[in-house]
């Protein structure tokens, strides 16, 4: 768990763009 906050503090734009992604097909799916 900590290992996982630690990735999401160094790499905010990953997630970010992950989320982004994972909206965009949520939207085209649905």
């Amino acid at each position: 768990m900590s290992g996982h906050a630690h990735y999401r503090e160094a790499h905010p734009l990953v997630f970010v763009i992950t989320h982004y992604i994972n909206l965009i097909s949520m939207i085209m799916l649905a």
